[in-house]
């Protein structure tokens, strides 16, 4: 059982506003009026999607009727896609968790993988859900955690930052590492951040090994240069870091954006690395009613 986790990283989930280059604009409309006009031809249905979107229980190959959608009915260079996305809907009983355990405060899910968990934050030790379970025993596997420090639990940070180990039986943040084959990270992946109140939609942008500093302690985010400055990083880390480096090139990040970073340990490799997996901000709806 892999416990290696990643060194503090100022846990979670960090959004941004994502944007697409106008070549891949330019394909997207192409193939949406392809699929327009294939469907015109097949069917009349009412409830197909323009563009050529599929709903969560076909793409999965499972029956999930009660799924939301999320119309990114915006300007295409903010968004990557233009038809629906299929946010799975979930039933939380956020009552039940905090009188579980108080310092669950979001849920986070990542499309494609079997990441489906609770977040955690201790209000006055940063790394204790690094080796304490939910119900506050010392041991393996810990939670996905962020730290107080760094990370408010609102998502509206620059960068925040989530943390969770690499557990070999697939559990935790095991199965982040489907994003080594860059035929998987290289296509439309999502992760999704329920809260009481509102669920955020991030698009994952990149899959690669990264240095084992603490990026909320080694970058002042709030300063417009210095954020830049880590985003254009992050697309140069191939020469300096060399391993797994599967990051889109069609998806442009600026300072007004918000990130999530995904952070644990790189299989069969030393210390001094981790692996992130880190998604731009797409939307925030209210979650308020639901």
């Amino acid at each position: 059982m892999i416990l290696c986790f990643a060194i503090s990283l100022a846990g979670a989930i960090v959004f941004i506003s994502g944007r697409i280059s106008l070549k891949r604009a330019e394909k997207i409309l192409s193939e949406m009026t392809e699929e327009t006009n294939k469907i015109s031809e097949e069917t009349n249905k009412e409830d197909n999607f323009i563009g050529g979107s599929i709903d969560a229980s076909e793409e999965n190959g499972t029956d999930q009727e009660d799924d939301t959608f999320l119309n990114n009915d915006r300007d295409i260079k903010n968004s990557n896609r233009i038809d629906d996305i299929s946010i799975p809907e979930k039933s939380i009983d956020w009552e039940k968790l905090k009188i579980q355990n108080p310092d669950i405060y979001a849920w986070i899910t990542v499309s494609d993988t079997l990441v489906d968990y609770p977040v955690l934050q201790s209000p006055t030790d940063d790394s204790f859900y690094l080796n304490h379970n939910i119900d506050g025993s010392y041991g393996s596997p810990g939670c996905i955690y962020t730290e107080a420090t760094y990370n408010s639990k609102d998502f509206d940070d620059r960068n925040t930052v989530l943390y969770g180990h690499n557990m070999d039986d697939r559990t935790m943040f095991g199965t982040l590492h489907y994003f080594d084959d860059p035929d998987f990270a290289l296509t439309d992946k999502y992760i999704y951040i329920y809260t009481e109140n509102d669920i955020f939609v991030y698009l994952i942008f990149g899959a690669y090994e990264y240095s084992n500093k603490h990026l909320m302690w080694s970058y002042d985010y709030s300063d417009d240069a210095v954020f830049k400055g880590y985003l254009d990083e992050i697309f140069s880390i191939e020469d300096e870091y060399g391993g797994v480096n599967n990051i889109r090139d069609d998806i442009e990040l600026d300072v007004d954006d918000k990130i999530i970073t995904l952070s644990t340990c790189s299989t069969g490799r030393s210390d001094d690395r981790r692996y992130l997996v880190q998604g731009v901000l797409l939307e925030k709806i209210s979650n308020t009613g639901q």
